[in-house]
């Protein structure tokens, strides 16, 4: 098995199914859950440089305003702001065996696919999930990113706020 086989088994295993006992719906590498006045939406990005020897990914998180989309044509590239899944992780997650900083998730041909998912797991369950369960709304998104000091992503928020009030 190639380390993109390997990605795929980590993905059908456990990526999916933990994604969707947390509400959330898929398509191909997109994930999506509505709650109050956005929609969540949560991308598997590879890295370019993936071979079947070494596979490195992020996962991207961000909200989209849910009157802008509809369900069923959820895209990434609707999130008025996106963050990595390092922003959720505490330091020393983002130097774990698994996770490089930098360079997100690693798979490697030495990777044991049961490890990966075990580890994988504690940054899913233990941080990335019960965070992004607290960000349901454009102002708790609005307060995340000011209190990371993500001006940038704030202003971008707001202006796609004001945009839909004229």
């Amino acid at each position: 098995m190639d380390a993109k086989d390997k990605e795929r088994q980590v993905i059908a295993r456990y990526l999916k199914p933990t994604l969707k006992a947390a509400g959330f719906r898929t398509r191909a590498l997109t994930w999506w859950r509505f709650s109050e006045d956005i929609c969540l939406i949560l991308n598997l990005q590879n890295s370019q440089w993936n071979s079947k020897d070494h596979v490195s990914f992020w996962l991207n998180f961000g909200p989209a305003l849910s009157s802008a989309v509809r369900a069923g044509h959820v895209s990434h590239y609707q999130n008025v702001a996106s963050v990595r899944e390092d922003s959720f992780l505490p330091e020393v997650r983002r130097r774990s065996r698994i996770h490089r900083s930098g360079l997100g998730y690693c798979i490697d041909m030495e990777t044991d696919v049961d490890l990966f998912i075990e580890e994988f797991s504690v940054d899913v369950e233990e941080y990335i999930l019960p965070a992004i369960g607290r960000l349901t709304s454009t102002a708790a998104w609005l307060e995340w990113l000011r209190k990371a000091k993500a001006d940038f992503w704030v202003e971008q928020i707001e202006r796609k706020l004001a945009s839909l009030q004229r």
